[in-house]
């Protein structure tokens, strides 16, 4: 494998797929994309696909052999975002292998792609109503968690978004703070080909994820109550992690989303991911009537649609505001229309509703 990525070529028309795919993916893809995109790519080509093209001759590989591949993964029980995913990645290796001459034909260009449904664009347990909201808030309150719950829970941002925070992304004097970098943890493979875990600090997910947002008291309060809990001074400079070791390094997400865990299953709270917190925030703002093309820029949506499809079908608010305002609009004279039903029904009205009363 180290050979392979050091460009190591096999003799002509019988280069392995490992050695060609670690080549392109660190010679051509890296320098391309995100450091975090390239451990991924890099996992999905362990994981899923060197086990099985690996060691055969890229030539030799056909559409069956493709296709065989993913119905495997398939029934194995792979989600269909997942299927897709390494798809992508083998399809990409393959294009590249085409354009290079080393085949004739992509294997990958006729093979399906699996129908995504809603699970698959997005994972979406069932998020909190708003009474646990509400009960979350006040069991984190003053625990080392509280901030990165109730940034979670007001703002809907992602786990990666909060704890990219730095404390100079935070102006208190316009009242607002601004998201502009994100905090991973990614898979990195050793030159031998073992793994390791990693945080990896890198950009927002997408431009439109570079958003700034206004505090409100209560987000101002638990952002006191964290920062004075903070020993060190250093740890509270413009350029230290708003969730950092005592070491000054960037909380780990594993070891805060345990944290949040333990304060949930202390109050009997039901456990969701981390990322449904997200989700919750976002439905709560579609259900208190935000419109929703607000909802999709505090989120960070690219695009509205986005918003729409995942998760207005989440919210009642959106169809019952559609009822009662086509039904509003299409009556002339509401009052008008419900004096009418109850003189239907007999009514003894009032004297102010017809000028003197209605005789028996």
């Amino acid at each position: 494998m180290a050979d392979a990525a050091n460009g190591a070529l096999a003799p002509q028309g019988r280069e392995l797929f490992h050695s060609f795919a670690l080549r392109w993916l660190y010679d051509t893809k890296a320098p391309q994309v995100r450091e975090a995109t390239t451990h991924d790519y890099r996992y999905k080509l362990e994981t899923y696909i060197l086990p099985t093209f690996g060691k055969r001759p890229i030539a030799q590989i056909n559409t069956n052999d493709v296709t065989g591949w993913l119905k495997e993964l398939h029934c194995s029980g792979k989600s269909n975002f997942t299927i897709n995913g390494v798809r992508q990645v083998l399809n990409a290796v393959m294009r590249a292998a085409l354009s290079n001459g080393y085949i004739v034909r992509n294997p990958v260009t006729n093979t399906p792609v699996y129908r995504r449904t809603r699970r698959d664009m997005v994972n979406v347990k069932e998020p909190w109503s708003l009474s646990e909201a509400q009960q979350v808030l006040a069991a984190v309150r003053n625990s080392p968690v509280e901030l990165f719950t109730v940034l979670l829970v007001y703002f809907g941002l992602r786990k990666s978004e909060a704890l990219g925070l730095k404390w100079s992304d935070f102006d208190f004097d316009s009242g607002t703070f601004t998201i502009n970098r994100s905090i991973r943890e990614v898979q990195t493979f050793r030159p031998d080909g073992s793994r390791r875990t990693v945080v990896v600090e890198g950009d927002t997910k997408t431009l439109s994820s570079r958003r700034t947002l206004v505090l409100s008291p209560r987000v101002i309060e638990a952002i006191l109550r964290h920062r004075d809990n903070i020993d060190h001074p250093v740890l509270r400079d413009g350029a230290a992690w708003v969730f950092s070791t005592k070491h000054g390094t960037v909380q780990r997400p594993g070891t805060v989303q345990r944290m949040l865990h333990r304060v949930l299953e202390a109050h009997n709270i039901r456990r969701i991911r981390i990322h449904d917190i997200r989700h919750t925030a976002v439905v709560l703002a579609i259900e208190s009537g935000t419109p929703i093309e607000a909802v999709s820029q505090g989120a960070g949506h690219t695009r509205l649609d986005t918003t729409k499809s995942i998760y207005a079908p989440y919210s009642q608010t959106l169809a019952n505001t559609f009822s009662n305002n086509v039904a509003n609009y299409l009556s002339v004279n509401p009052i008008d229309d419900q004096l009418q039903e109850l003189l239907t029904q007999g009514a003894i009205l009032p004297p102010a509703a017809n000028g003197g009363g209605v005789k028996p």
